[in-house]
């Protein structure tokens, strides 16, 4: 389902995401690993759904995957990023905010947390920050997310947002 979803056939993917959670639900009583697994699956079929505007699907399939992972699975932060996306993309900041702050909370308490993916979650509160106004604290959380030292394709991203909040604060040199 990932593979055909990469190849730009959404609706292909989900027909083969949806065949592998029928599998798990199959299987019955599932181990820890294999119920990360099944969450993963889940999350793959809400960011699926949610490329194919089917958001009433995307969000059942993140409160199910969200319901499945573990409180402290790293990848729980990620699907609650994601539905913090979908979120801020359907015009409700507040419930995306609410739902960012829960997967920082996962990411703050993961000793070494995966820098791409916490950066990614902090290009995404910074994005939410300047949406309501707030530049100075999208440009600390830009700074924050650099200093995580990224892969080199999430650092530009995160140098695009940094400069786009630095030239809305008035401080063009900065963002030049």
């Amino acid at each position: 389902g990932v593979i055909a979803d990469g190849l730009g056939e959404p609706d292909e993917a989900l027909r083969y995401l949806k065949e592998s959670l029928q599998n798990w639900e199959a299987v019955g009583e599932l181990k820890s690993s294999d119920k990360r697994r099944k969450a993963s699956v889940l999350s793959a079929l809400a960011a699926t759904s949610d490329k194919l505007g089917r958001w009433d699907d995307a969000f059942e399939y993140y409160d199910r995957a969200l319901a499945t992972y573990n409180e402290e699975d790293p990848l729980r932060a990620v699907a609650l990023d994601n539905k913090g996306e979908l979120y801020a993309a359907l015009g409700n900041p507040a419930k995306a905010k609410e739902y960012y702050d829960q997967a920082l909370q996962i990411w703050s308490a993961v000793g070494k947390p995966d820098p791409d993916l916490k950066a990614a979650l902090l290009v995404h509160i910074g994005q939410l920050s300047i949406t309501s106004g707030d530049i100075q604290s999208a440009i600390k959380t830009f700074e924050e997310a650099l200093s995580l030292e990224p892969p080199k394709a999430r650092q530009a991203d995160i140098l695009t947002n940094l400069a786009t909040a630095l030239s809305l604060s008035k401080n063009l040199g900065q963002a030049m």
